[in-house]
Order: structure tokens, then C-alpha cells, then sequence
């Protein structure tokens, strides 16, 4: 039996009843706790596999539900409720079941509307309805639309459109909200019902595939991937507090209208991103407002085509926006010789991007950059336009060569990607570029400042895989040309009976009204050049093949053969 310690008394460690100190963490600021609470719930990536790639949607939902319930296993009494803020912070929803499940609980649990700040619904192949229905789900089927939900009974769905009504209006510190395939009846209750406006008055961001309307809108994002229109045919009151616009999609150059400047008056940041790789912006640049501060493009590059697309020319859209301070331009939209004068336009001008396969010339760079012509309030220019890759060197693999050297000759290390230059830009043109910069005080930076030197840099590992490997050199160097005078008589034989064989081979092909003499000096002569070129391929190559092609353009005008 132990003894009773006195009140107040502390037992020894040994005692069963040693006191443990509290955690460490206890002792930290509020606000650091918080944001250490935060990082921990909302830091968790996407689960991927082995390859790298993302694993499948319902092991996303899986180790989803998994990291959210371990969050929210409470710590201790103390840390709870900013275990609980930081939880409930930011919510993910996924599949309708848990949107239902979400709903119920702010409903039954009013002390955590006041958490919730965000929500973000991203729909991950779910529809919206009880499993006793599920059979009418075709994924297969490619007329089959999960989001339209109209012909449905309303006790079939899970979630209906007045609950996701009850719950906007029961989440008063709502900033941003996100809805992505949802079925078409929930999206009416953002787009088409008058008193949702109302339900959320502290919404600042909204990402919707379609237009909404709310007084306090900030920002708005929007998708358009067919010729549909995405703005109300109808004048409406037009958006005043929208600032910035994001447009995805494709099919701009088929733009419906209203202008920009009529629905979004105040506009100061328009950014126009399509998949396209020749986008046309300028039917909706050319209503677009004027005050302007940034403006960004964004297309798939195409590095193969040519430099000069017309149809695609900003030329004349472009000076109508003389206030802008941030641009970004992406491949066909403008011509050098345009574009220079309308940059020095603009007093504001603070930063300039260049994305992949824009006609960043070198004369073009220079101008922008150099005093006394450049914009004056320039600060920073980025080269995207073009980019290349450096694999590993053998250096850096302790001077092993790659396992499969019969791929690439010399066996280099693979991701060596050579960079694409447009006509008129060059290595020394980014060096002048960067070395004007650094004079007048522009920081310039970007991907094509790691394409200079690459050739070099290209050549010198070649060399140093070459010479890693000289006894493949020296049994190819046999191989072809013959260091011995064994082989050489062999080579001598070999090439014989190989003109013979072309000869049997043009006998067959009906030429016998050609001269012998003109048809044996035609043969001789292919069959050094072949040999020249491919001196390894050309001796099992079919006969006939070494005749049926052209190989010298001088001898073009006398009918391209020899």
C-alpha cells in the first residue's frame, strides 16, 4: 500500500501518480495555433500513386473522409476549438451524400455556421440521387448528362434545391464559394432565384460555369466550351463590383455578347485563357472597358506552325487599352513591328510576360528594354516564349553511361529537349536583352534565359559520352570502315556481289533498253553515295530500293536519277 501524500503534495516519478507536463504547445499565441491547426488540415495533397499520377476519384473520397476524421478527432479540451475553426474553415465536399451530410450538420450544429468561410463543391462522378434509382446512371453512355436533374422526381434527389437554400442562408461568414457539376436544379438556386443574393451578403469569390448576379461579387470565373451564351440575352443591371473576370473555354471568336463594358463596367482585370492553339480574342476585346490595369492571355503553343497567324492579330484591339500595368501575351497575337510602339505607349506599364511561342524577337526585346524608348515605369519582363530542357549529364550519374545506349547515338541520358527559336530570336539576343535590363533597372527572367548555351552545352555531353565509350567506337569504326586488310578484301567481295545483285535486280525491273555500260556506272555510282551516307544499312537494303529514289538535287536536270 502506498502511503497518502499530503494535500497539495506532488509525487515522485516513480509513483503511479506522476504528473506529466503538459504539451509544449499549449504554450504558444493563439493566432500561432491557429494557423498551425490550418496548415495541418488544409496542407493535405492528393493522394498519388506510385507513378506520380492522381489515384482514382473514390480513393480520393476515401483518403479524403480518412484525413478529415483524423483531423477532426479532438486533441484536448484546450486546442478543440481552434482544432475545430481551422476544421470547419474551409469544406470540401465531393459527392451529393456528402453535401447532404454537410447541410444536416450545419442544420443540427449551429456553433459551427459561424466557422465555415469557404466551400468548395467539385462533384466527382456522383449524381444526385438515392441509390434505389442509381440504375438509370450510364457513365458509359455519352448522351448521359449527370447534371441535369430536371426530369426527377423531387423525393429522388439527396440534395434539393431547398437545402442548398437553407444552407447558404445558415453561413453568414461565406466568402468564397465554388460549384462544379452540380446537377441543373441546384445551379438555379445561385443563377435564377431572386432571394439568394440576400442569403449571402459577404460573398466575395464565386466559381460557377455559369453567370450570377450579387451586389457584392468581386470576382467571377467562368467556362464556356461551346457556342452557348453565358451572359442573359436580356439587359440586365449590369455587375458594378465585379473587378475581375476570368473567361475559359473556346469558341471566342464566336462571341454572343453583351460587351464587356455594358455588364462589367468597372472591369480591371480580364484574363482570357482557351485550349485553342490559334485563339481569336478580338470580337470580345473590342467591347471590352478600357480601364484596364491587367490584362492576361493564355492558348496552347504551337510550336510547328508558322510565326504569323492574321486571323489571330491583336494589332489593332490592343491600343484601345492605354492604361493597362500588367500584360501577358501568348503565340500568334501580335506582330513585333506593332506591338513595339504601342508598349512604349503605355506610362503605367509595369510588368510583361511573354508565354510560350510569342514572337519575342530580338530587336523587339532590345527596344522594350533599352533607354531612352522603353516603357517608363517597366519593371519586370518575363521570356517564357521559349524553353528547353537538360537531361542528366554522365557527371552527375559517377560517369555511367545509360542501360539502353543502342536508343540515341551517343547514348545520352534521356530529357535532353533542344529549345524551338522563332525567326529573329537567338542566344545573344536574351544576353543583350538581360544586359539592357540590368542597366536601366528591369529585372528580366523566364525560361528562354535557360535556353541560352544549350547547343554548347548539348555538344559537350555528347562529347563526354562518346568518349565514355571507345570501345563501341572502335568495333563500329571496324565495323564500317575496316581497319585491317582482312577486311578490307572482305568489304571488296561484299561490294561485288552486291552489283550483282543490282544488276539481276535492274534486268527485272525491264530497263534492258538502258546502255550496260550507262546501267553499271549508274549502280557503281548509287551505290557509293548509299554507302556514304548509310555505310552499314545500304547491305541489307532491298536491291531495287537503291535505284527508285533520287539522290543528288544536282542531277535534278538531268531527270533526278543515276
Amino acid at each position: 500500500m502506498h502511503e497518502k501524500l499530503p494535500r497539495g503534495a506532488i509525487s515522485s516519478p516513480t509513483s503511479l501518480e506522476a504528473v506529466v507536463e503538459p504539451s509544449p504547445l499549449l504554450r504558444l499565441p493563439e493566432e500561432l495555433i491557429d494557423k498551425i491547426m490550418r496548415l495541418a488540415i488544409e496542407g493535405n495533397p492528393i493522394p498519388r500513386g506510385k507513378d506520380g499520377e492522381p489515384v482514382h476519384s473514390f480513393m480520393i473520397e476515401t483518403a479524403c473522409r480518412a484525413s478529415l476524421h483524423a483531423a477532426s478527432v479532438p486533441i484536448c479540451r484546450r486546442l478543440y476549438p481552434n482544432q475545430q475553426a481551422s476544421l470547419y474553415r474551409v469544406v470540401r465536399i465531393s459527392t451529393f451524400p456528402m453535401l447532404a451530410a454537410f447541410c444536416a450538420t450545419v442544420r443540427n450544429c449551429p456553433a459551427v455556421r459561424d466557422l465555415v468561410v469557404e466551400v468548395r463543391i467539385r462533384m466527382v462522378m456522383s449524381t444526385n440521387l438515392h441509390p434505389d434509382v442509381t440504375f438509370r446512371t450510364d457513365w458509359s453512355n455519352p448522351d448521359f448528362d449527370p447534371s441535369d436533374d430536371t426530369d426527377y422526381d423531387e423525393a429522388l434527389r439527396i440534395v434539393r434545391p431547398l437545402h442548398l437554400s437553407l444552407l447558404l442562408s445558415q453561413l453568414p461568414r461565406l466568402e468564397v464559394l465554388t460549384l462544379e457539376n452540380v446537377t441543373t436544379t441546384l445551379r438555379h438556386v445561385l443563377l435564377h432565384e431572386d432571394t439568394t443574393p440576400s442569403l449571402v451578403p459577404n460573398l466575395k469569390k464565386l466559381v460557377i460555369s455559369a453567370l450570377a448576379e450579387f451586389p457584392n461579387l468581386r470576382e467571377l470565373w467562368l467556362e464556356r466550351w461551346t457556342h452557348s451564351w453565358l451572359f442573359p440575352e436580356v439587359a440586365q443591371p449590369p455587375l458594378v463590383s465585379i473587378t475581375r473576370l476570368v473567361l475559359t473555354g473556346t469558341h471566342f471568336s464566336t462571341w454572343p455578347g453583351p460587351d464587356l463594358a455594358d455588364i462589367c463596367p468597372n472591369l480591371v482585370v480580364l484574363e482570357l485563357d482557351t485550349a485553342e492553339n490559334k485563339p481569336r480574342f478580338q470580337k470580345i476585346l473590342a467591347g471590352a472597358p478600357t480601364g484596364l490595369r491587367r490584362l492576361t492571355f493564355r492558348s496552347v503553343a504551337d510550336p510547328g506552325g508558322s510565326p504569323h497567324v492574321p486571323e489571330c492579330l491583336l494589332d489593332d484591339v490592343l491600343p484601345r487599352f492605354k492604361h493597362i500595368e500588367h500584360l501577358t501575351l501568348s503565340q500568334f497575337l501580335f506582330t513585333p513591328a506593332a506591338l513595339l510602339p504601342y508598349l512604349r505607349s503605355l506610362q503605367s506599364l509595369r510588368t510583361l510576360t511573354f508565354a510560350e511561342g510569342a514572337l519575342a524577337t530580338d530587336d523587339l526585346l532590345l527596344g522594350i528594354v533599352d533607354e531612352p524608348l522603353r516603357p517608363p515605369r517597366l519593371r519586370r519582363l518575363t521570356l517564357n516564349h521559349v524553353w528547353c530542357r537538360r537531361g542528366p549529364t554522365v557527371e552527375s550519374k559517377g560517369w555511367q553511361l545509360p542501360p539502353d545506349m543502342d536508343v540515341c547515338e551517343p547514348p545520352l541520358w534521356d530529357a535532353w529537349a533542344p529549345p524551338y527559336r522563332l525567326p529573329g530570336c537567338s542566344d545573344e539576343g536574351l544576353t543583350a536583352a538581360v544586359e539592357a535590363g540590368r542597366r536601366n533597372g528591369v529585372f528580366v527572367d523566364g525560361t528562354a534565359l535557360e535556353t541560352v548555351g544549350w547547343e554548347d552545352d548539348y555538344q559537350r555531353e555528347k562529347d563526354v559520352a562518346t568518349a565514355q565509350h571507345p570501345e563501341e567506337e572502335a568495333e563500329e569504326k571496324e565495323e564500317y570502315e575496316g581497319d585491317s586488310e582482312e577486311g578490307d578484301m572482305w568489304d571488296r567481295q561484299e561490294r561485288a556481289l552486291r552489283r550483282h545483285e543490282l544488276m539481276d535486280a535492274l534486268v527485272h525491273e525491264e530497263q534492258e533498253d538502258d546502255d550496260i555500260w550507262d546501267v553499271q556506272q549508274r549502280v557503281l555510282r548509287r551505290q557509293e553515295l548509299m554507302e556514304e551516307e548509310w555505310p552499314y544499312d545500304v547491305r541489307y537494303m532491298d536491291p531495287v530500293d537503291l535505284f527508285e529514289e533520287p539522290v543528288e538535287e544536282d542531277d535534278e536536270d538531268q531527270g533526278g536519277w543515276l
